[in-house]
């Protein structure tokens, strides 16, 4: 899965980073073919 992270007017720390990927990865269990996710 390609995952595109985009912070606006602000730099996003590890700790968002690693939040937002946890939170994406449970995407998974809905469907399984998702191959983009852009987060802004």
């Amino acid at each position: 899965m390609n995952v595109k992270i985009q912070s606006v007017h602000f730099d996003a720390d590890q700790k968002l980073v690693d939040y937002v990927s946890e939170k994406i990865e449970k995407l998974k269990t809905f469907h399984d073919r998702i191959l983009k996710v852009d987060v802004f």
